[in-house]
Order: structure tokens, then C-alpha cells, then sequence
């Protein structure tokens, strides 16, 4: 059953593991430089827009697992920021995390290639860096679907899904003709 999880219940389900990925995001955001060009590319760019949707994906956890949350978007650097947060007004539920997160910018960023990180190969095994990224148009379509609050989300969410396979196949369909 996991309705309603108590903090704590198992190893995997911390509240406060959540929070650190989302501090680190914040930082992130906070300090990296969009606008840093080198040989024409906005190079931090695509690790910008993967840390964004970490952070939506980690707030998507929270909400799905403990209904409503505090929202926070600013790096936490001492207590003074946690005592000064206003909670009453700043909480994400399924209701609204979807416009948080938008208002955020989130959106911006479905198009943003993904970091180039190369390959980790150990010899037996080669994994591209791009498999473990979270594509932020699938985010996006999950939380349409967490609020499902009527046919629009679950369109929007459709939407999401299905550019997401669209791009995806086109590209892999391409790759293994030049193969």
C-alpha cells in the first residue's frame, strides 16, 4: 500500500533525500551561467535544462508520495532561510505543481539537447551518458497526468508523450540507418 507514506517507513522514502537533490538544483540554477558562450554554443545550457527537470522530477516524488509540500526555489545556505520561508503560501500540491514548475520556465527547455558526457565504458560494457538523463517532456507529461484535472491535462499530457516517442523514434530510426 502506498497511500500516504510515513517519512521514514523505509530506507528509500526520506523526505530530507529529496530536499538535498533539490538544494543542489537550486544552487544550480542559482549560480550557472546560461549565457556563457564558447565556439558559438551556450555550453552550460544542456546541463542547465537536465538540473531543471531533475528538480521538477524530485518535486514530482514528493508530491506523489506526501500530497503537499513545501516549494521551494531558492538555495537553502542557512536556517535563516528556512525560518523566514513563508510555508502557508508556498506549498506544491498535484493541484498546481505542474504551473509551479512552468512559471518556473521548466518549459523552455524540451527542446535543449541533452549534456554531451561521452560514454562510460568499462571494457564489457558501454553506457551512453545521455541514458541516464530525465527528458524534461516526459516530466512535463507526468505531471500533466498527476493533476488530471479534466480533459485538457490529459491531452496536454498525450501531447508531452507523444512528441517525446515522436523525436525519440525519429532519431533512433536515423541512427540505425547509418548504421
Amino acid at each position: 500500500n502506498f497511500d500516504k507514506p510515513k517519512d521514514g517507513s523505509c530506507s528509500l522514502l526520506q523526505i530530507s533525500d529529496y530536499y538535498n537533490i533539490i538544494n543542489n538544483c537550486n544552487f544550480y540554477i542559482a549560480n550557472a551561467d546560461t549565457s556563457a558562450v564558447k565556439s558559438n554554443v551556450k555550453y552550460m545550457l544542456p546541463g542547465y535544462a537536465q538540473v531543471q527537470s531533475i528538480r521538477a522530477w524530485a518535486y514530482l516524488q514528493l508530491v506523489k508520495n506526501y500530497g503537499s509540500v513545501p516549494f521551494i526555489t531558492t538555495p537553502v545556505t542557512n536556517l535563516g532561510v528556512i525560518k523566514d520561508f513563508d510555508y502557508a503560501n508556498n506549498q506544491a500540491t498535484k493541484d498546481n505543481l505542474i504551473d509551479l514548475l512552468l512559471e518556473e520556465g521548466l518549459e523552455k527547455y524540451v527542446d535543449t539537447d541533452y549534456p554531451k558526457y561521452g560514454v562510460w565504458d568499462n571494457g564489457d560494457v558501454k553506457i551512453s551518458a545521455e541514458l541516464c538523463f530525465i527528458p524534461v517532456r516526459l516530466v512535463i507529461a507526468d505531471l500533466y497526468l498527476l493533476r488530471g484535472n479534466g480533459e485538457s491535462d490529459y491531452r496536454n499530457a498525450a501531447r508531452y508523450y507523444y512528441e517525446y516517442l515522436n523525436k525519440t523514434f525519429s532519431a533512433m530510426t536515423r541512427q540505425y540507418a547509418m548504421a
